[in-house]
C-alpha cells in the first residue's frame, strides 16, 4: 500500500518494531502563510512527532517539533521553516524563532528553521514548512473521523530498520501484520498487503520495479541525444559556412594576383 490512515500508522508504530526503530509519517500539504499582513502561499508537511529525531537531523536555528507535539489527535500550532524559504520570506533572519504568524488563519509560532542540506522527503518538493500532523487532522472537517477511519489513506509512512535488518528480514514482520490487519478490520483491509522498500526505489512513489527512474533516465537519454544532435548540426553548419569562406578566400587571392600581374 501507498498510503496509511491515522490508526494503521498507529498500528505500525506498535506493531513493527520488531523490523523497524522508528516509524514515521508525513503528508503533503498547501496553506497560506500570513506575515505583516501579507499572506503567500507555503507548501508543507504535516510530520509525527518523531519524524526530526528518526531521520537524526539537527536545527540550523531553534528547535523541531517534540514527540508530544506530534499527537495527530493533538493541534499544537507550531511551524518549523524549510531553510530556503526562511531566507526567501524572512530574510535569514535569526530572530524569526518565537514570531506569531498565521497559517490558514490559524495563529502558529516559528520554532525552528531546518539546516540547507534538508529539503524534506519527497524528491521533487523543496518544503518550505513543517507543522505537526494534528494541524491537517484539524482542517480535515472531522477530526474524530480521521483518527479512526482506516479507509482515509493520506500519510506516507518511513521507517528506520533495525540495526542488522534488512527489507528481506522485514517482510515477514510486515507479512504478519497485514494478516492481523484483514482478519481484525475485514471490511477496510481485505486485500491489503504492507510491504517495505529500499529507500531508493520509494522515491517519489513506492515502485518495486523503479518504473520512474527507468522513464527519467530516458528522458535523460533522450534529451542527451537532442543535444547532441543540434551540436552536430551547428558543426555542419560552421563546417558549410567555413567552406564557403575558404572558396571566397581562395578568389579574392586569385583576383588580388591578376592585379599584381
Amino acid at each position: 500500500m501507498d498510503n496509511f490512515s491515522v490508526p494503521e500508522f498507529q498500528d505500525m508504530q506498535n506493531g513493527a518494531a520488531a523490523a523497524f526503530s522508528d516509524v514515521m509519517a508525513y503528508q503533503i500539504e498547501a496553506g497560506g502563510l500570513t506575515v505583516n499582513k501579507k499572506t503567500e502561499p507555503i507548501m508543507t508537511n504535516c510530520v509525527s512527532g518523531n519524524f526530526f529525531t528518526a531521520l537524526g537531523l539537527q536545527p540550523e536555528l531553534g528547535r523541531f517539533i517534540a514527540p508530544s507535539e506530534g499527537d495527530p489527535s493533538v493541534m499544537n500550532p507550531v511551524l518549523v521553516l524549510g531553510h530556503s524559504y526562511w531566507k526567501t520570506r524572512f530574510g535569514a533572519d535569526p530572530n524569526v524563532v518565537g514570531e506569531s504568524v498565521l497559517y490558514d488563519g490559524r495563529p502558529v509560532t516559528v520554532i525552528g528553521v531546518v539546516r540547507k542540506d534538508f529539503h524534506g522527503p519527497f524528491t521533487l518538493l523543496d518544503t518550505q514548512g513543517y507543522l505537526p500532523l494534528g494541524m491537517v487532522m484539524a482542517d480535515s472537517g472531522n477530526p474524530k473521523d480521521a483518527m479512526v477511519n482506516r479507509e482515509n489513506r493520506s500519510l506516507t509512512v518511513l521507517a528506520r530498520l533495525q540495526p542488522g535488518m534488512g527489507v528481506k528480514e522485514a517482510e515477514p514482520v510486515l507479512k504478519v501484520l497485514s494478516d492481523r490487519f484483514a482478519r481484525e478490520y475485514p471490511k477496510s483491509e481485505e486485500g491489503v498487503m504492507i510491504e517495505a522498500f529500499p529507500e531508493r526505489l520509494s522515491r517519489p512513489q513506492p515502485d518495486r520495479d523503479n518504473m520512474m527512474l527507468k522513464i527519467a533516465t530516458l528522458f535523460v537519454i533522450l534529451a542527451a541525444l537532442v543535444l547532441l544532435l543540434a551540436c552536430m548540426n551547428v558543426a555542419n553548419f560552421l563546417l558549410v559556412r567555413a567552406t564557403v569562406r575558404q572558396r571566397e578566400m581562395a578568389i579574392r587571392a586569385a583576383m588580388g594576383d591578376r592585379e599584381r600581374a
